[in-house]
């Protein structure tokens, strides 16, 4: 049986999430060993971008495990048990949004990856800040 997760609830602590025109902001620490993360998904799509730590992803393009920032997009429904090698990281996930049910994959675009770095720098500089 696959786990469902809602749009706030990943395997991660930090500051309270936020949200702002029907999607979720979470800055997040992985908070879990990378045995205890179990096959999911989430209703929601949803992007990881990976600020630090080795994520393991099954997302079509992704490295078997990433040293370096990664950003991942998973459509609604996706089900997946992507995790930290070592339950060990740091990532920003944005939840929300419309899609359709697909594979998950890596993003290589630029745009989209300097404009979720900006996100996460954003949620680092502002932790008060209510959207």
């Amino acid at each position: 049986m696959v786990l469902r997760r809602s749009r706030t609830d990943f395997w991660g602590s930090g500051p309270e999430w936020r949200e702002a025109a029907g999607f979720t902001f979470h800055a997040l620490d992985a908070n879990a060993p990378e045995e205890e993360v179990q096959r999911h998904s989430h209703d929601e799509a949803h992007f990881v971008l990976v600020l630090s730590g080795g994520y393991m992803s099954s997302a079509v393009g992704a490295p078997l495990v990433s040293n370096t920032p990664v950003l991942i997009y998973n459509p609604p429904g996706t089900t997946h048990e992507d995790r930290f090698h070592g339950g060990r990281g740091r990532f920003v996930a944005i939840s929300g949004g419309e899609g359709r049910e697909a594979a998950a994959f890596c993003i290589r675009d630029p745009y989209a990856f300097r404009l979720a770095q900006t996100i996460a720098h954003e949620l680092d500089e502002a932790p008060a800040l209510t959207l």
